[in-house]
């Protein structure tokens, strides 16, 4: 019966939000005025109805909400009329959690997986403030960014100020935040995703700023599409990861596995990213020292690309293989700034300690 009840208080709100688009500010939970009951509700009225103007959603701060099933954002928005879940009062921030073991077996690093926050082919939209953590293993990713289509990719997303907190367990493919080239339909066993035919299909001007990534085996992944001819303008383009006073910190990450590679940041088939003011600490937070080789950033196979690192504080700790705190591996004319770094690097193993690599 309970079952029941917030099933038709799902519809009854549902109905209240339908005479047509969304526009304005909502609440969540609705306790002061026009607004859905959950993250999961008002997606699900984002996605049915679209929008008409700017939309904000004010979480309440200290609000937790349970989910045993992605929540999928595939409305958009437009230049002036954005989406917006921002974290509303003073408190801890809401949270999102999801409580199952997911649906997919993923079987390679960056490949389809089960996710708390998907947000699919959407521009102009903003998560602030708004934590995520899932309970088991399988689930691979907290936010993960997919394109629709190889001419629909995200533009002008920004998952700021939230902590990420996943159960990393034994699995090699636990990730923090996943901007990936997979579309709904990419196979969970390969990571390279979909064909893109046009720039409308690279995901491009993303901001990931201020957040705290933790129990994961990797903290930041980004993949775009492996374009292989000039002058490479389908990779994707346009990343910030962090900003001054606004850099991630990354830790608690990796720590077992003995054939994964392990990155705070992965980077590949990118052009145009600044990574800059990032903490990346794997034995902060109860982590443990790599047992195979580790990377504080990595970026690698983005031809003629243009990177910036800058102000990172990286300090790594490994008992297995080679350790790096900066690969720099872009063929072509690449264009590189690598400045003001602080890069501290721990190896008990018989294997190199690199702080900078540039290939």
């Amino acid at each position: 019966m309970k079952k029941i009840l917030l099933g038709l208080g799902t519809l009854l709100i549902l109905n209240m939000n339908s005479v047509g688009q969304l526009s304005g500010t909502y609440h969540i939970p609705d306790y002061t005025g026009p607004g859905f009951p959950s993250v999961y509700n008002a997606v699900l009225a984002l996605n049915s109805q679209g929008i008409s103007g700017n939309v904000t959603f004010l979480v309440a701060a200290g609000f937790n909400e349970s989910t045993e099933v992605p929540i999928i954002l595939t409305a958009t928005g437009y230049p002036g009329s954005e989406i917006v879940f921002q974290k509303n009062g003073s408190g801890p921030n809401p949270k999102v959690t999801r409580a199952d073991g997911g649906s997919l077996v993923t079987s390679a690093f960056g490949g389809q997986g089960d996710a708390v926050i998907i947000i699919q082919g959407s521009d102009f939209v903003t998560f602030d403030g708004i934590d995520v953590a899932a309970t088991n293993q399988g689930i691979e990713y907290g936010y993960y960014l997919r394109k629709a289509s190889g001419i629909n990719g995200c533009k002008f997303v920004s998952i700021v100020n939230s902590t990420i907190t996943l159960t990393k367990g034994t699995s090699p493919y636990v990730i923090g935040i996943y901007s990936s080239n997979n579309s709904s339909a990419s196979p969970v066993n390969a990571s390279e995703g979909i064909e893109i035919t046009s720039i409308d299909g690279r995901h491009e001007v993303v901001k990931i700023c201020g957040n705290t990534i933790q129990n994961v085996f990797c903290g930041i992944v980004l993949r775009g599409y492996n374009q292989t001819t000039s002058p490479y303008d389908f990779y994707d383009k346009s990343f910030d990861i962090g900003a001054n006073e606004y850099g991630n910190t990354i830790q608690n990450f990796a720590g077992y596995s003995t054939s994964q590679w392990a990155y705070g940041i992965y980077i590949i088939h990118h052009n145009d990213i600044n990574v800059s003011h990032n903490t990346i600490n794997n034995l902060a937070a109860g982590g443990s020292p790599f047992t195979w080789t580790g990377f504080g950033i990595y970026h690698g196979t983005s031809t003629d690309a243009i990177a910036t690192y800058e102000y990172n504080n990286i300090n790594l700790s490994s008992s297995g293989n080679n350790v790096y705190a900066i690969y720099f591996g872009t063929p072509g004319t690449g264009q590189y700034t690598i400045n003001s770094n602080s890069l501290t690097l721990s190896q008990t193993a018989t294997a190199a300690a690199t702080h900078i690599n540039v290939v």
